[in-house]
């Protein structure tokens, strides 16, 4: 953990030093995107302030993950929670509009849509679209899998068999075998794997 917290320290002061000598909002977009590194990567604890100064300079799904981050740290029930929540539905909303082949601001919106409104059809077609766009992502697996759990029963015929496929695809790739295990102990998971075999 110290070997990559250096390593975002010197991506952060080189992005830090590029950004102040190219264009005058260079420098602050360039630190935006070390915040937003911090939380997303490291999951550090950081001011909202100073959340909410970087999301200025983040596209829509980036600025989305960083108002569910304070959300969560506040409590998904309390009003500052679910006015972060709106808010970061908003900009997935906004962010979708320009890059509909987003797979990552599809999954953060159907997480959004579940904590918002609990298990409901357009988070569930959220989530087949992000898994349609990106079977082989390896980092969306976790978060697509705890999702799927919930909202299964909404998922139509094409969206269960991309889950599958990204089941199959997780399970057949040795480094993510935490993924795949953390699955397997649901039933859906115990389901689509032993199916899969």
């Amino acid at each position: 953990m110290g070997v990559i917290a250096a390593l975002f320290a010197a991506l952060g002061a080189s992005l830090l030093v590029a950004g102040a000598l190219r264009l005058p909002g260079a420098y602050a977009a360039s630190f935006a995107e070390v915040t937003y590194r911090q939380a997303a990567l490291l999951g550090t604890r950081m001011d909202a302030a100073a959340l909410d100064r970087a999301a200025a300079h983040l596209d829509p799904s980036r600025a989305a993950f960083l108002d569910m981050r304070i959300a969560q740290e506040r409590g998904l029930r309390t009003v500052e929670g679910r006015a972060r929540l709106t808010r970061a539905a908003a900009e997935l909303e906004r962010g979708l509009r320009r890059a509909p082949a987003d797979a990552y601001a599809w999954t953060r919106r159907a997480a959004v849509l579940v904590q918002l409104k609990g298990a409901n059809e357009a988070a569930a077609r959220s989530l087949s679209l992000a898994l349609m766009i990106a079977p082989h992502d390896r980092k969306l697996g976790a978060i697509q899998f705890d999702l799927a759990v919930v909202l299964w029963p909404m998922m139509d015929a094409q969206a269960r068999e991309a889950l599958a496929r990204r089941a199959r695809f997780i399970a057949a790739t040795p480094d993510l075998a935490p993924q795949a295990h953390a699955f397997a102990a649901t039933a859906l998971g115990q389901s689509l794997l032993s199916a899969s075999r």
